[in-house]
């Protein structure tokens, strides 16, 4: 008690003292482009429902156009405006006027009048009052909000017009003096820079504190506390580019030691962009290191988003770093989405360590010839990262999107090659041709995918060869709101590991390119059976999906029903999806891999959990993980050293099961293999096993539904709650003689209850409740998990400036009935107390 009790004490004094606390890895750059799936730009265009977008914004953001920060921050401005009447709308009310006697005088004659052809009075004319829009409270406290978020390019505004008011009027006066002018422009210029705050200066700061005790498969009881500074600039260059960069100061302390770490001081994500303007049209061309930036994000098939993370499900209760914004604003991102949405900074810019890392320099540009105006070109050119296995790993990539008419097309492509400067195989060449295609039929949508990788190393199997393994995939959709209709196909030989689909199909290593258990650098290249979520992109796989996503009444015939009905949100799924081939593992083994989605607590810097409990990327694993591998082993006694039961993958886990059926002797033991029956001496006292080679198909029920319960009954507190669902059951289709048909290999269900409430101003009560079984006949030992984790938390979200506290306690128990010794119970407390600067 007294250890916890220093800690908590010490963690704070630090952060008093120096202000530490909350590292993200980006900040505001104005002209960082948006687009229509990021938060930030659906937030402004909800101001349209309240009237306060300028009729020329609210086309742009309807149009789904692609805009940068700047231009949201201007379209800010005047929805600011909009709620602040004009003085001259409301004139004050003058008095009647008094009647003045008038003193009696003589007579005065005057000529005749000629009495008016027309006796009617003249009209008047009252001129046309605008119509103020009635803003409730809550939408003041959003729109100051996002003014905050947008408050460098407010400044950077501010700048650019005291800019030119010093111009106009310096231009008035003497037209002729250009080198006076001049002078006075930079003059100004200067004070602009340093009344507006340019350079900017963004510092986040956060304290966290962290208990776990955890019994069962291994023991401990352990406090961790983390102290973060995150001081970053950014700076315009003189209205044709800007510079940003980052300063991160970090130590912790902890009774395990892994989670211990000294002072530590580091520069991150340097970035410097310019715009350029010229015969080859407007480019916001980018200098990167070490960057995740959503406008590479090219396509599906061709660069996108790792596959290695759960969307459709997502603990509200955990705290995450998905945006710095206060907690509820967080809340309501995740009730007004459909899946997660991705970790985003104050730039817009998708940040994630599932996103492929990019280095070098990049180019978004717009009039370019041979485009429309409303084409779009990207370019990019550089490295994937600095990891050993990167060195000498390059990268090209190039985007064009035109829309004609009523269709919209994007043609993308990416190649990967790895260059030692000799000619030395295995060298990766890896090449993508991506094309898809949107067609608006008003109200009918339909979206076309295709692609194509050709996957070269110079090696197979050990051999010399010039073949490379070329491969399509496809995918295309049709939506009639709020109706949605997939269908996939994706080769078993389609081979870009650096797109958005699942490697479940290629083996890797039989062509030199690294594989094995699962690090930074090549987990996504040996998902062989990976269930995934019911929408992710898969190799190996064929099938359908039907999606219903509800959203509100969006459709002209669709206003007359309920109300309520605006708030909720459903997003349900079925689908099936069947594999090409039966792949195997390096063991020879037919599996399945399914992702653990009721879990201890991980944070996002992976906190005792995964730093002291469940982690590691390289063998040994950490000692709970360690331990349970081992007990399954210990019963399998397959001769696996592997040590490959288990995956961890910084903030997610997942299990591999392999599709065995021990033989069983007469004692209802599973029987081993003698002298006389083992196919080699090392195999003596092995289990044995009847391999299932079944075709594997997937079948999908997913259902998630988000319910704003005040606004269905007209009460400003929120209260949300959440229910999702799924149940991901896998069926085998025999290959072989002598095998049936599986209906059930493999099943798992997972619910999830959650509820918040605000209290009072700035302070949100939560509650959740979840619940996973798996179930296995076949495998061994048999799979019959279930795993419980009920959690609550308070929040508040500190009314000055931008900042936050949470505190959260979550606890979970996990059971498998066939290996009682991998049971285990862990307890966490964790809080953050974050500020924004």
């Amino acid at each position: 008690m007294s250890f916890k009790l220093k800690k908590i004490i010490s963690g704070f004094f630090f952060f008093a003292i120096v202000f530490t606390g909350g590292v993200s890895f980006s900040f505001a750059n104005p002209y960082e482009e948006l687009t229509p799936d990021q938060p930030l730009y659906q937030r402004v265009k909800k101001l349209e429902n309240y009237g306060l977008l300028d009729s020329e914004d609210k086309a742009v953001l309807d149009q789904g156009k692609v805009i940068t920060r700047l231009q949201l921050a201007f379209y800010m401005q005047k929805a600011k405006a909009a709620m602040e009447a004009p003085e001259l709308l409301h004139p004050e009310t003058n008095p009647s006027p008094t009647e003045t006697p008038v003193p009696a005088a003589m007579p005065i004659a005057t000529a005749p009048v000629l009495a008016p052809l027309i006796n009617a009075p003249l009209p008047v004319i009252q001129p046309e009052i605008p119509v103020q829009p009635v803003v409730s409270p809550a939408v003041r406290q959003e729109i100051d909000e996002l003014l905050k978020e947008f408050k460098q390019e407010s400044a950077m505004l501010k700048a650019r017009l005291t800019v030119d008011d010093q111009l106009l009027g310096d231009q008035a006066k003497e037209l002729a003096a250009l080198k006076d002018v001049q002078n006075g422009l930079n003059s100004v210029w200067g004070k602009a820079n340093v009344s507006t705050g340019i350079p900017n200066f963004n510092v986040k700061t956060r304290f966290r504190f962290e208990d776990l005790n955890m019994s069962g498969v291994t023991m401990i009881n352990a406090s961790t506390g983390q102290n973060e500074l995150d001081l970053g600039m950014w700076s315009d260059l003189g209205g044709v580019g800007a510079i940003s960069l980052g300063l991160i100061a970090y130590s912790s302390d902890s009774n395990a030691s892994a989670a211990s770490a000294p002072v530590s001081l580091g520069i991150y994500n340097p970035d410097v962009n310019f715009k350029l303007e010229g015969p080859l049209g407007q480019w916001d061309t980018h200098f990167v290191v070490e960057a995740y930036p959503g406008a590479l994000t090219l396509g599906d098939f061709s660069r996108g988003i790792g596959p290695t993370s759960l969307k459709n499900f997502v603990d509200p209760v955990d705290i995450k770093r998905f945006s710095d914004d206060k907690d509820s604003l967080t809340w309501d991102n995740y009730m007004d989405s459909f899946t997660l949405q991705p970790a985003v900074s104050l730039a817009g810019a998708i940040q994630s360590s599932t996103d492929p890392v990019f280095d070098g320099v990049y180019g978004v540009g717009t009039n370019v010839p041979l485009l429309g105006p409303d084409g779009r070109m990207i370019i990019l050119l550089g490295r994937q990262g600095t990891a050993a296995t990167q060195s000498d790993r390059f990268e090209e990539g190039l985007k064009l999107s035109e829309p004609f008419g009523p269709v919209y097309a994007n043609l993308s492509t990416e190649w990967v090659n790895d260059d030692y400067g000799v000619n030395e195989p295995p060298q990766l060449n890896l090449k993508t041709y991506q094309a898809d295609f949107s067609i608006n039929l008003n109200p009918i949508m339909i979206n076309v995918e295709g692609a194509f990788s050709s996957f070269y190393t110079g090696m197979n199997n050990g051999a010399p060869t010039n073949t490379a393994l070329e491969a399509p995939a496809g995918q295309a959709e049709v939506s009639f709101y709020p109706f949605n209709i997939f269908y996939t196909a994706i080769s078993d030989g389609f081979a870009n590991f650096n797109s958005k689909v699942a490697m479940s199909g290629v083996n890797f290593a039989q062509y030199g390119v690294q594989q094995g258990p699962v690090t930074q650098a090549n987990q996504n290249l040996n998902q062989y059976g990976l269930i995934g979520e019911v929408d992710n992109l898969i190799s190996d796989r064929h099938g359908w999906r039907a999606n219903l996503g509800w959203d509100g009444r969006k459709q002209d015939w669709m206003k007359n029903w309920p109300s309520f009905l605006d708030s909720i949100l459903i997003n349900f799924n079925i689908a099936s999806k069947t594999e090409y081939a039966v792949e195997t593992n390096a063991e020879g083994y037919n599996v399945i891999e399914a992702f653990n989605e009721i879990q201890p607590y991980y944070p996002d810097n992976e906190g005792l959990w995964g730093l002291n409990l469940w982690g590691g990327y390289v063998a040994p694993w950490l000692p709970a993980r360690e331990a349970y591998n081992a007990g399954i082993s210990m019963i399998r006694n397959d001769g696996d050293t592997n040590d490959d039961e288990t995956r961890y993958n910084f903030t997610l886990s997942s299990e591999i099961v392999p599709l065995i059926v021990p033989v069983i002797g007469a004692n209802g033991k599973p029987m081993t293999y003698t002298a006389g029956t083992a196919p080699s001496a090392s195999m003596i006292g092995e289990n044995i096993y009847n391999n299932i080679m079944d075709l594997k198909t997937y079948n999908y029920l997913q259902l998630n539904v988000k319910w704003k319960i005040n606004k269905a009954f007209g009460f400003d507190k929120p209260l949300y709650t959440q229910f999702y669902f799924t149940d991901n059951e896998v069926s085998g289709q025999a290959t072989q003689a002598g095998q049936t048909s599986i209906p059930n290999l493999f099943e798992q269900d997972v619910y999830d209850v959650s509820v918040m409430y605000q209290v009072i101003p700035n302070v949100n009560l939560m509650a959740d409740y979840g619940w996973e079984t798996w179930n296995s006949s076949y495998t061994y030992p048999l799979i019959n998990y279930r795993t419980d984790a009920p959690g609550v938390g308070i929040a508040y979200d500190i009314p000055w400036g931008g900042g936050r506290f949470d505190l959260r306690y979550k606890d979970v128990t996990f059971k498998d009935a066939d290996v009682p010794s991998n049971n285990y119970h862990t307890g966490q407390w964790y809080s953050e107390l974050f500020f924004l600067f």
